[in-house]
């Protein structure tokens, strides 16, 4: 990450990806179910002449198209849960748990504000603040931070 990135494109970017990680899985589960389904259904089907391997390799296929998206996007959020960490070591508190609903758990902001006791306009200004506070701090500062917690808890 450059040094002109700001706090929200980071956040930004993993619930981005959140969700396509989220839909990826969905998806992924659909076909899987689809392969067990045709499966069993084919084994008492003697009328039908269908191959039960197409689709295991249609899956195998669709996996190995979607790989690229998969690393780059568990790259974005695993680039936000070390700021998220790093905030944790910092002292965290509900700011940052509500980033990581909103954010890296890809909720509604409704749904985070309910979970926190919020309103929707506290949630968001909690964010804003987190942002302009991660920012004025630096990115780096508090990604070490987190790696710093890391490092003396594996040392305890």
């Amino acid at each position: 990450m450059g040094a002109c990135v700001k706090a929200r494109e980071v956040f930004e970017q993993a619930r981005d990806a959140a969700i396509v990680i989220k839909e990826h899985e969905y998806r992924l589960q659909i076909m899987r179910d689809r392969i067990g389904v045709q499966g069993r259904a084919l084994e008492s089907s003697f009328s039908q002449n269908l191959d039960p391997m197409r689709k295991v390799d249609d899956l195998l296929e669709w996996e190995l198209d979607e790989e690229a998206a998969m690393v780059s996007s568990h790259a974005a959020v695993e680039d936000a849960k070390d700021l998220i960490r790093g905030l944790y070591a910092l002292g965290g508190s509900d700011n940052v748990r509500t980033l990581q609903y909103v954010y890296l758990d890809a909720m509604d902001v409704a749904d985070a504000a309910r979970k926190l006791g919020q309103t929707p306009e506290v949630v968001r200004l909690m964010c804003v603040e987190m942002f302009s506070w991660i920012d004025s701090t630096g990115i780096a500062k508090v990604k070490e931070a987190g790696r710093e917690q890391a490092q003396r808890l594996l040392e305890e």
